[in-house]
């Protein structure tokens, strides 16, 4: 399967069917996608703020204002002619997006991606990029250290901090 034929959020959700029929966490996607195609991350919510504005301050040429909010249903101006604070999420905005011509979905998500691409690699740059959750092999993992961190009052869980060494094959 040509995984470049596909957008990303569509990729994301075809590579995690893999998971889903597995009853697993691992997916199916043997490794042909990345974090950076998570559109469940806090990159991805910058990076739709980010075109929220743009297209708001008539940044996005190709996507005036009126035409954005009268194609996609979902407004971005305030009552008072400002650029909303709560501004509709992710999910919505890719449920409306997948509504227009292709076309249109192609110019939008083209320029949603290139802000994707430079949250995240602004935050590699910086070295706070956030992997999330990933699987980790080794021929052995051993404890070398253990301490508490924290201990919920109510509840007495304890959240322990862990020193890991990694023995890689």
């Amino acid at each position: 399967m040509n995984v470049d034929l596909f957008p990303p959020f569509i990729a994301r959700r075809l590579d995690s069917l893999g998971a889903l029929t597995r009853g697993q966490r691992q997916t199916g996607g043997n490794g042909i996608f990345s974090a950076q195609d998570n559109l469940e991350s806090q990159y991805a919510e910058h990076a739709l703020y980010e075109l929220f504005k743009q297209i708001f301050q008539g940044r996005f040429y190709e996507v005036p204002l009126g035409t954005f909010e009268q194609m996609t249903g979902l407004s971005l101006t305030s009552h008072e002619g400002g650029m909303k604070i709560d501004l509709p999420p992710l999910r919505q905005f890719l449920n409306r997006l997948l509504a227009l011509r292709i076309g249109m979905q192609n110019i939008i998500f083209e320029r949603f991606e290139l802000l994707l691409s430079q949250q995240i690699e602004t935050a590699i740059a910086a070295g706070i990029f956030e992997l999330g959750v990933e699987t980790l092999r080794a021929e052995r993992f051993t404890i070398e250290s253990q301490s508490a961190v924290y201990t919920h009052a109510q509840t007495g869980s304890v959240t322990n901090y862990l020193k890991v060494e990694r023995t890689r094959t």
